[in-house]
């Protein structure tokens, strides 16, 4: 999206976001120049605006990878969420719906970086002490972090050649986090320099850099929650898990099959598998004899979210415990593992584990919490392929992430079909 639209559907429907004092305001925006945009009463709008179009990209990947994953099921009658519901989804073969959410998150990533250089150029040696200047670099990041927590791949630059998931997250995801909390930090503003460290704690924690991961997570409080703000003032700022999956709306979209038995339907949630308790953070819906749109498959209702205005999670305090438990774990800490684990459950009103016999299990409680503490916040599929349990939890011949969008390499000369990611299980 241009910087011109971006700036139109910021103030024709005031974004996502609380509104600004010192916002810029014009009375026919559909004629404000691009060049108009270089000046300084314009940096609110602008960074602004590029917040908000990477809120209303995450509802969109949330989706495309948990339809891949075991978090949701297809039960619609849609071509491109069925390819990718059954795993079959494949580089080279085109999805509306995946493609979609990577272009959006790269033009996400061009925004920000467009709305960098138009900072520097109108506060030049005072760009680095704006907040405005730190606020879009972390957008840019989380772009990169996003990308590569649901693709295989992306080119890391405008044009340029694709890295893997991995690399993409130690050669751009990390530094510009790095460069954003320092930023943040010299200009004392604290909320920035919180979310840009949650977030390298996390990039952190994919690159296995896990000393790393630790000290950031340790360094978020507990308390801490970054919501991703939606709207109903236009569809494009709706929340699209409500829009599209809620039995009260489209039910394209449902619980994935493998947790029906699971489901407490009077209770209206997920039962914890340890404890037979009723986990609101799970909170289901299911009628007996209620289908999808297919008319056929049972649909079981996410109610986690259920007004088209309802925000989402970007990262939180239970993240950070849940990292510092899976550090811990690695470096063979499993008490500390254990307890930051039963700090997200107590937290969550669920009976804390005792240490189990097999302290492997540790990682099975840790995966678990992980599952239903983050529900329907894009972390899913990172995870099962993480720990290479595609395979195991939903069987052969599936992709193990979403593929480049084949718009991307259409446009771009250093990248081209054939290609060999992502793999399948």
């Amino acid at each position: 999206m241009s910087f011109r639209n971006i700036l139109t559907v910021l103030l024709i429907s005031f974004i996502v976001l609380p509104s600004c004092d010192d916002l810029l305001t014009v009375e026919d925006p559909q004629s404000y120049a691009d060049e108009d945009l270089n000046r300084e009463e314009a940096i609110p709008a602008v960074a602004n605006g590029v917040l908000g179009e990477f809120y209303t990209s995450l509802d969109d990947f949330i989706l495309v990878t948990a339809l891949l994953s075991d978090e949701y099921q297809h039960t619609g009658t849609w071509n491109d969420w069925d390819q990718i519901s059954t795993g079959k989804v494949r580089p080279g073969i085109a999805n509306g719906s995946s493609d979609a959410a990577f272009d959006e998150l790269l033009s996400v990533r061009w925004a920000a970086e467009d709305a960098e250089r138009r900072i520097e150029e109108v506060l030049g040696n005072e760009a680095e002490s704006s907040e405005y200047y730190v606020q879009v670099k972390i957008v840019k990041a989380f772009a990169n972090l996003i990308v590569a927590m649901g693709y295989a791949e992306a080119p890391a630059d405008a044009g340029g050649e694709a890295l893997r998931d991995i690399e993409l997250i130690e050669q751009r995801a990390i530094p510009q986090l790095s460069e954003a909390i320092q930023l943040a930090q010299s200009g004392g503003f604290t909320n920035w320099e919180r979310l840009a460290t949650a977030g390298r704690a996390r990039a952190n924690l994919m690159a296995g850099n896990y000393p790393d991961a630790l000290t950031d997570a340790q360094n978020i409080p507990d308390g801490y929650i970054h919501e991703a703000n939606y709207s109903v003032s236009t569809g494009n700022q709706q929340n699209s898990i409500v829009a599209l999956t809620h039995w009260d709306n489209n039910r394209a979209g449902g619980l994935y099959n493998g947790w029906w038995n699971q489901v407490d339907i009077d209770g209206g949630s997920l039962i914890d598998p340890y404890t037979n308790e009723l986990d609101s953070r799970v909170p289901i819906r299911y009628e007996d004899g209620e289908f999808g749109v297919d008319g056929s498959t049972p649909h079981y209702s996410e109610m986690k979210y259920t007004g088209l205005g309802d925000d989402i999670r970007l990262t939180h305090w239970q993240e950070m415990r849940l990292i510092e438990a899976e550090v811990y774990y690695e470096a063979e800490q499993y008490i500390n593992a254990l307890n930051r684990v039963n700090e997200v459950r107590t937290a969550a009103g669920l009976t804390a584990h005792t240490m189990p016999t097999d302290q492997s299990e540790i990682m099975d409680y840790i995966l678990h919490e992980r599952f239903a503490e983050m529900f329907l916040e894009g972390h899913r599929l990172n995870d099962l392929n993480r720990f290479n349990l595609i395979l195991d939890k939903l069987g052969p011949n599936r992709a193990v992430k979403l593929p480049i969008s084949i718009n991307e390499v259409n446009a771009n000369s250093n990248i081209s079909f054939p290609r060999d990611v992502p793999g399948t299980s």
